[in-house]
Order: C-alpha cells, then structure tokens, then sequence
C-alpha cells in the first residue's frame, strides 16, 4: 500500500504511476490493485497525520483456508495538509490548482503468510515564486512471494520522478527513473543509481 499504489490515476498531472506499484496485485488475485475485504482509516494531529489498515482476501487455496492479507500505512504531512478524496484508496497528488506547500512522508507494510513488501515514499508539492511549482517523489519498495507465490521475487524497486510547471505556458516537463534488483536471480533492470533501463522524460500542457 505504497503512495504508488494508492493515488487516483485521474489525479496525475505531471507524474505518472510507477509501473512497479502493482507488482503483488495480480499474483495475490487481486483485480486492477484491488481487493476484497475491511478498512480503516483515520487521520490525527490536525490531519497532519494519516493511517490506514485493512485486511483483505488476498491468495486464497482450493480451501480458502490461507490466513488473510494485512496492510497498513501511515502518512504525514510536514506542511500543508493534503487534498483527499472521500474514496478509501484515492487522494489527489497533484496541485496544479492549488498552492498549497506538501511534503508528505510515507511508509507501508503489506503481508499474508510468508509473504511481505514493506515501503517508505517521499513526495512534495512545493510553490516556486507566483509562476511555478516543483513536483516530485521518491519511492523505495522490497518484497518477497516467498513460499505463498514464486511469481513475486525477492526484489528491491526505486522509483524517483520530478516535474516543474510553468502556470502562465501551462506546461510541465517531467522526468522520471526506475529500477529493479532481484536477490534470487542476482540480476537487475535499472536506471540512475542501478544503470541499465532508460530515464523517460516528458512534457504536457494543460
């Protein structure tokens, strides 16, 4: 249940979904990151501070016997306090419209039997004089199917992508990076910090 995971895709403006961030989904028979079960959600220090838990279907055997999947997270706001919608797993984490100054630092745990990710994310929003604004997140991820599901190596992800918007040009150009390290195959796709796979970089006007 990283950032990744959990922010709305109608609310991208200049940043777009890891690709990594659903990489348990379908291998625990969920369904477009989805899946079925309970949920709570709270918010506390002036809603500076906000945390959810959930326990949900998950693998299940021919039985149904498996223990159920458990995640949880926490978020907090440095600053301003975030934009959310009232839907359990969206927020808006683009502020194009607004000016308000985010820093938000995240971390997760999800897990069912043997297997886990655990996440930690940086994400900021920050006004840069009346015409611009800084956007950007750093996001780290290690999971492990173990014997729940081979189709979920043990592998560490990174994540980082940054974008700038111009308010008068309406435009944003954006770039982003991402790798992958599997500890069973001791063998890695990356970009950045682990060379291999390319930097995209974009830009949109809106």
């Amino acid at each position: 249940m990283s950032r990744e995971a959990i922010k709305a895709s109608g609310s991208q403006y200049m940043l777009d979904t890891s690709a990594y961030a659903t990489l348990a989904t379908g291998s625990l028979q969920g369904s477009s990151n989805r899946d079925t079960g309970f949920g709570v959600r709270g918010f506390v220090l002036d809603d500076h501070l906000e945390y959810r838990v959930l326990g949900v279907q998950g693998l299940r055997d021919s039985s149904s016997h498996y223990a159920f999947r458990y995640l949880a997270r926490v978020s907090y706001n440095v600053f301003d306090t975030e934009i959310y919608t009232p839907a359990f797993t969206a927020l808006a984490s683009s502020y194009s419209q607004s000016n308000k100054k985010i820093l938000a630092l995240g971390a997760a745990y999800d897990t069912q039997r043997d297997y886990f990710l655990y996440s930690a994310d940086v994400f900021w929003s920050l006004p840069v004089g009346k015409d611009a604004k800084w956007e950007g997140t750093v996001w780290y991820q290690n999971m492990d199917g173990a014997t729940l599901t081979t189709a979920i190596p043990q592998q560490n992800t990174f994540t980082a992508e940054t974008g700038w918007y111009f308010k008068t040009l309406k435009t944003s150009p954006s770039s982003a990076t991402s790798a992958s390290r599997s500890a069973r195959t001791r063998s890695s796709t990356s970009s950045g910090p682990w060379p291999g796979s390319p930097t995209t970089s974009r830009a949109t006007t809106r």
